[in-house]
């Protein structure tokens, strides 16, 4: 070997290598760990590696294939679980099948919601390319067939990646072209996937939308709450009305299947199959004609007034059932099933005239003197009056240096309990209700709060239908802990008559005027009657919330006061001799800068109570301007629909 080219040969530069001295500039080759010198002594290159530094070396490599150890028995025998589910994640997908939910029928099986087919794009973040120029194209695309906007496309993609495994939807409400275009752009795009949902359909949208209530998309915070009942980011649940009151029995049971995918995310084999359950239906007690007449007897007459807010509600007596009720201003409830435009979402959220607020349950008003039939009760009851007791009506009282009118000037005259009741005298109710008057005693406010309170005023009716308020009780503590005064006796005098701090809800009235009706005995009004589970019909059984708080004589005294309203006092434009009514009137002052609240209460046939009601009509003048016109119309077709029958 020619030394001069060993690319092993070092030049000897007369410099200590390892303690020695390498003289002279020859060259020498390195031969097996010792390099020879010009004089052939081999200098060895390990008489510095003591004992010490061998064993520290190995000590080392021991320590270091421990630790390896260790960590590899703590993955595999502590943490194997974890990582083979992570491993199986990435393999094996979970998808949740969704039960068709639940339809509704009114009380003559006329349906009124029913499920829709309609295709949305979905995407699950996990198998969705990271490539930029990839997700940039395929959004392009999506974009000029749907109309979307790329930006929010992109948006949403990226806000989703945390999600991983959670399929997401991305377009709603595809039309058949879209739906097929990017069906075949499956196999090429990763990660996104056509599917087929259900959308409701409301029959009668704007009659029937605050008994209804309709879907919306699941929230965060309701996901978080529901994800282990199996709600996923892309579920619709119900928002209001029936759709959220009876969310469970509606939506049925999920299905699963748990299926192996390729690295795309596509179907390879099932490896299981759980059957989703259907929902329940529910049979109503609604009469959907006598609803969308009551829908357009308002819109006819209180309209044409321009008065766009009120309430209308029919009950059953002898069930609690609810016939009709009605919210205006009503909306269209179908929008929510698709993308709203900006003018649909401003005239539902953004409208003075709020047409999500269910005004029958959720709306609180001063009643009126629709609330004089339960003041003359408990009177009758504490054994205040008597059917014969009399006042003398001379267009008001004075007490102290306060006078409180009666709504007719100069007076009733000679009034009694059924007059009092018949013509809406303000002076009688004023006597019995003030806690002490020229020597007579009165209910005063302790009493007439117990009997208010135990008819269900105060509290929530317990209706199915959600986000239902409780009105307003005041009593001596209420006014101290909120306007620090103490409770005058003019206070009693207004609420005897349905004004000052009373507040009530139109289906608290409905409900007390329909136990006036049912002799007494109070049923928690209800929507629906029955619900259908697995081809089998559960009927639901009336519930009483109150009864045997008045002996039958008293309120047959106050019915009788009712009736003569129709005969002969405020109410007597639904006289008819095609049936026999009773009812109570009512105008209650709202701000004093808009026109009072137009009331009407009743029930009709007389003798055997078919039907109970509550009208209202916001700011509608006098109840006979409004209120009571608009029941008559509805006595009418009602009745005559029973005599077609």
């Amino acid at each position: 070997m020619n030394a001069n080219r060993d690319p092993f040969n070092i030049k000897l530069s007369g410099q200590p290598v390892k303690g020695y001295l390498l003289k002279d500039a020859n060259q020498s080759i390195w031969r097996d760990g010792y390099i020879p010198n010009s004089n052939d002594q081999s200098i060895w290159l390990w008489e510095n590696i003591t004992p010490g530094k061998i064993i520290f070396l190995l000590a080392i490599l021991i320590i270091s294939f421990f630790i390896l150890l260790g960590r590899t028995s703590y993955l595999q025998l502590w943490r194997g679980d974890y990582y083979r589910g992570v491993a199986e994640g990435n393999r094996l997908k979970e998808v949740i099948i969704m039960p068709k939910r639940g339809l509704i029928f009114d009380d003559h099986d006329q349906l009124l919601v029913r499920n829709i087919p309609s295709y949305s794009l979905f995407f699950t973040p996990a198998y969705v390319s990271s490539n930029t120029a990839v997700i940039q194209r395929i959004t392009k695309e999506i974009a000029d067939k749907t109309g979307e906007q790329q930006t929010e496309l992109l948006k949403k993609i990226e806000n989703a990646r945390q999600m991983s495994y959670q399929t997401m939807d991305l377009v709603e409400n595809l039309d058949d072209q879209q739906a097929i275009a990017f069906k075949i752009k499956e196999q090429e795009w990763s990660g996104f996937e056509v599917q087929e949902r259900s959308v409701r359909q409301y029959i009668y949208s704007n009659e029937t939308s605050q008994l209804m209530g309709y879907l919306g998309k699941i929230t965060e915070d309701e996901y978080s709450s529901l994800q282990e009942q199996n709600y996923q980011l892309i579920d619709w649940l119900g928002k209001g009305g029936l759709e959220k009151k009876y969310e469970v029995n509606l939506r049925g049971q999920v299905g699963i299947k748990n299926i192996e995918v390729n690295a795309k995310g596509r179907e390879l084999k099932v490896i299981s199959w759980r059957d989703a359950q259907s929902g329940s239906d529910l049979l109503l007690h609604l009469d959907i004609d006598l609803q969308k007449k009551a829908f357009a007897v308002f819109n006819e007459l209180a309209k044409n007034r321009k008065k766009t807010k009120g309430v209308i509600i029919i009950m059953e007596p002898k069930t609690g059932g609810i016939k009709a009720l009605l919210s205006f201003p009503t909306y269209d409830n179908n929008v929510f099933s698709k993308r709203l435009s900006s003018e649909e979402y401003d005239s539902i959220f953004q409208s003075d005239e709020r047409p999500l607020l269910n005004r029958s349950i959720a709306g609180q008003y001063p009643s009126g003197s629709t609330i004089k039939p339960l003041i003359a009760v408990a009177a009758l009851q504490e054994g205040v009056v008597t059917e014969q007791t009399t006042f003398n009506s001379t267009g008001g009282i004075h007490y102290d240096q306060w006078f409180f009118p009666d709504w007719k000037a100069g007076g009733h005259g000679i009034t009694n309990v059924i007059k009092a009741l018949a013509q809406s005298v303000n002076t009688y109710f004023y006597m019995i209700g003030v806690e002490q008057y020229n020597g007579v005693t009165g209910l005063g406010v302790d009493r007439m709060y117990s009997y208010l309170t135990r008819f269900g005023f105060g509290q929530k009716t317990g209706i199915d239908l959600p986000s239902e308020a409780i009105g307003l009780v005041p009593n001596r503590e209420w006014k101290w802990e909120n306007k620090k005064e103490p409770w005058y006796p003019g206070d009693s005098m207004h609420m005897a008559i349905g004004q000052g701090e009373l507040l009530v809800t139109p289906i608290q009235l409905a409900a007390y005027v329909s136990a006036l009706a049912n002799q007494g005995t109070y049923l928690k009004p209800k929507v629906v009657k029955a619900i259908k589970e697995n081809g089998q019909l559960i009927l639901l059984d009336p519930e009483v919330y109150q009864t045997g708080l008045f002996s039958a004589s008293n309120i047959d005294i106050v019915r009788r006061g009712m009736r003569e309203a129709v005969l002969a006092g405020s109410a007597q434009q639904i006289k008819s001799p095609n049936y026999t009514a009773a009812g109570k009137t009512g105008t209650a002052q709202a701000q004093t800068d808009k026109p009072t609240h137009s009331w009407f209460v009743g029930f009709a046939p007389y003798e055997n109570p078919e039907i109970a009601w509550t009208v209202l009509v916001e700011n509608g003048g006098e109840s006979t301007d409004l209120a009571v016109p608009i029941m008559k119309r509805i006595l009418e077709y009602y009745f005559s629909q029973l005599a077609d029958k």
